[in-house]
């Protein structure tokens, strides 16, 4: 089986060629429209081309570049096409000559299966050939998911005609040297591939009833037959292959075979060149009767002179004395990694491996290798996450995302098991660079997708334990991150899985997941950033609140949060605060705050969110369209509680509201003079020195009310807010006073027409903010 790349890449700036590459796939008809001038590509661009658009994360735009490659083959032309998981026309292998031709779970579109037929076509420069193809009509393929999914849909292509296909495909191989195949991509007639007579490396995939093939037996080094029935009449071939250096017989059925430990023996005693040998999950592993030096009866002969890799990966046998320098097994964790690399291909094992690989974490005589761990973990999710294989292996990415979260947690800050685990290497995170990390992050992300929009019925095994296990375990492995600095590497597609997983799951637990891990991100995020699903991160607290205030008695942490969120993605995003409204917001806040009335951490940030909503003009509207908003705040503006907090975030809300003028205060009841007054009273009660728990990113929303000549009340609220902050903390609020201007603002404040008790305020105000200021600019 192919592996991908490595994980542990370095971070570096794509290359020119590489920025190339991702322009001509994302702008597709400029691409075409060079092509049809003078523009043609060698082929190593043009399988770079090939590579860049069949990996995971641009999967969508594969069959649209492959149709690309048929219209313009002499200027795109191929040597060499490996693809994994996606759509071909038939037409794409006639127009290019290849020499490697590798289609990993490919399905190929027949509809122009006629002019393929009619072309003629050129088999004899393959020199390596792994034909791996989808079917809709036949049970060849009842482990890969497409197939069940395909049975669904309207047959467009008729078995014959595949067979066909694939009869043109392998009709002369003579010059191929490396050829992989299922069973029934060979030829019945003759009981093997046609022209394998000059192939090294033979391969046949998948799961069949039973072996044959056809070969040089002078030739061939390496066989490789997995999944399927392996009789004595098999062996016999086997023993005859002289020259075999690599054999694989994994997870073949040998129920029937007599004697195996004696098979065994006399295939690895014929086979003196052998140097690689899998027999993992078969019953060729049987411990013997005595001590011979060797845990598996049949491999004494090779103590002397051990193989270079053995396969021996069984779940009820343990075999820690084997002959071999590499072994894959169960029974230490440096030999289950191994075989999680061998196997990587095979999902219904696979599972059952890295679940195995969860049982050395915190054992003390276990000692993890953080980095081939992730590696391996990632490398697997990924493959499988490629060929759409979850669908039948739900334990698959519930025990992949469960490796993740113990890895990256023993890099963390706190590392669960750092008193008792041994590691290979000590990390931290910061020993993982960003290109690493995101290609973790985007595995997570993936399966996450997968959880959230999957409707196969293996997702509600168990009540839905299945797919919640998913979620949970994505979710805390990223947690283990540096949470928003990390997950912000893929902002919107971080932010799109948690708003899949709150809208979708009513448990608490996992929508207290997301929505601390949203508030973090719309923390961090600044600018245009915020806006990236804002609206819909509204949206989907807002239901979230309104299902937590039917079932929920007392305030907690996933209520308060969840206000928190709201408050900091409406901070300076009028549009963020006009759907909050819509969605008759201002109700919601009404009823919390009757429901939770002794919470006061609810209640500041339900007070924020409403601040932030008065800062915007086009909203202020509907606040005083509700009479009792404006009642709430005239009562809190007299609140002591948490200090001067309850009572300076409601003077906020109506100094923006009074700004507007007394023509905008339509309501007779509170009267607008008497609301401000109370204001007023409140702001002489505030000392100015006065710690704060605030965090402003920008002092203009505060900044514009000094501004505001109709509302002299107003402009008392920004002064003494300005005045608290440069004395609370000065380096801070200083430097955003003079970078904003608010220095010159208050300088250019005309105190005469104040009213006595405004104007003596107003003056101690504007001294402080203008000596904070100054001794700022000299420092």
């Amino acid at each position: 089986m192919r592996r991908r790349k490595s994980i542990w890449q370095d971070h570096v700036p794509n290359t020119l060629k590489e920025i190339c590459i991702k322009s001509c796939v994302e702008n597709c008809e400029e691409f075409k429209r060079q092509l049809s001038q003078d523009v043609c590509l060698p082929s190593q661009v043009s399988e770079d081309i090939i590579a860049y658009v069949n990996d995971y994360e641009h999967k969508k735009l594969c069959p649209v570049i492959m149709e690309i490659f048929c219209d313009y083959s002499e200027k795109l032309p191929l040597k060499n096409l490996i693809l994994y998981n996606t759509e071909i026309p038939a037409a794409l292998v006639h127009r290019h000559k290849f020499n490697r031709l590798e289609l990993h779970g490919v399905d190929v579109n027949l509809e122009d299966g006629k002019e393929f037929k009619r072309v003629s076509y050129e088999p004899e420069n393959i020199e390596v050939l792994h034909l791996d193809l989808t079917s809709d009509d036949m049970d060849l393929d009842r482990f890969h998911p497409a197939y069940h999914r395909k049975l669904c849909l309207y047959r467009k292509k008729t078995w014959s005609d595949e067979r066909e296909f694939i009869q043109i495909l392998t009709c002369d191989l003579k010059n191929a040297k490396h050829i992989a195949c299922k069973q029934y991509e060979m030829d019945g007639q003759h009981g093997g591939l046609v022209d394998a007579q000059s192939a090294i490396s033979l391969t046949v995939l998948g799961t069949q009833d039973e072996y044959s093939w056809q070969c040089n037996p002078n030739l061939l080094t390496s066989l490789t037959l997995s999944q399927g029935e392996l009789v004595k009449e098999n062996f016999n071939q086997i023993t005859k292959l002289i020259n075999l250096q690599l054999l694989d017989v994994s997870f073949s059925d040998t129920e029937y075979l007599d004697g195996p430990e004696d098979c065994l023996r006399e295939l690895v005693e014929k086979l003196v060149n052998l140097k690689s040998l899998d027999i993992s999950g078969t019953d060729l592993i049987r411990n013997p009767t005595k001590d011979t030096g060797c845990d598996i009866e049949g491999l004494e002969s090779r103590v002397q002179t051990p193989l270079e890799y053995i396969g021996v990966y069984h779940e009820d046998i343990i075999c820690p004395r084997v002959p071999a320098k590499v072994v894959a097994a169960t029974d230490t964790v440096d030999r289950i990694l191994t075989a999680a690399e061998h196997h990587m291909d095979k999902a219904f094992v696979l599972r059952r491996i890295l679940a195995k690989y969860l049982e050395f974490f915190g054992r003390p005589d276990s000692k993890i290798d953080i980095e081939r761990g992730l590696d391996t973990v990632v490398q697997c999710l990924e493959y499988h996450l490629f060929k759409d294989e979850f669908g039948v292996n739900e334990t698959l990415p519930i025990s992949g995302a469960a490796c993740i979260y113990d890895l990256i947690s023993l890099c963390g800050e706190h590392r669960r098991f750092v008193d008792h685990q041994e590691l290979v290497k000590k990390m931290t995170l910061a020993d993982i660079n960003l290109t690493v990390k995101k290609r973790i992050l985007w595995v997570l992300i993936r399966v996450l997708r997968l959880a959230i929009t999957s409707r196969n019925e293996f997702w509600s095994v168990t009540g839905g334990q299945g797919s919640r296990a998913v979620l949970n375990n994505c979710l805390l492995a990223l947690w283990q991150f540096n949470v928003p600095e990390d997950t912000a590497i893929l902002y919107r597609e971080v932010v799109e899985v948690l708003i899949g997983v709150v809208n979708s799951r009513e448990d608490y637990h996992l929508q207290k997941l997301c929505i601390l891990m949203l508030n973090s991100m719309v923390c961090f995020a600044e600018g245009d950033k915020k806006k990236i699903l804002g609206v819909e991160i509204v949206e989907t607290v807002v239901k979230s609140i309104e299902r937590q205030v039917k079932t929920t008695e007392h305030s907690d942490q996933l209520l308060e949060c969840s206000w928190t969120t709201l408050w900091n993605v409406t901070d300076e995003t009028p549009e963020h605060s006009m759907r909050f409204i819509q969605l008759n917001g201002l109700k919601l806040f009404l009823k919390c705050k009757d429901q939770f009335p002794s919470s006061l951490n609810l209640l500041k940030n339900m007070m924020g969110l409403l601040g932030n909503i008065a800062e915007n003009k086009s909203c202020r509207k509907y606040l005083m369209e509700n009479s009792g908003i404006v009642k709430e705040f005239s009562l809190l503006l007299d609140s002591q509680s948490d200090g001067i907090e309850v009572s300076y975030n409601a003077a906020g809300v109506v100094s923006h509201i009074g700004s507007d003028g007394p023509d905008a205060w339509t309501l007779e009841d509170p009267d607008r003079q008497f609301v401000l007054d109370k204001m007023v009273t409140a702001i002489h009660r505030w000392p100015v020195d006065s710690d704060r728990s605030i965090n402003y990113r920008s002092l203009v929303p505060i900044l514009t009310l000094l501004e505001c000549e109709v509302c002299p009340e107003a402009q008392l609220w920004a002064a003494w807010a300005i005045a608290n902050l440069t004395t609370y903390d000065p380096p801070r609020f200083a430097r955003l006073t003079v970078e904003e201007g608010g220095d010159k603002m208050i300088k250019e404040l005309n105190l005469e027409s104040y009213r006595a008790d405004l104007r003596d305020k107003m003056t101690e105000l504007k001294q402080i903010i203008i000596q904070n200021t100054e001794q700022y600019k000299n420092i």
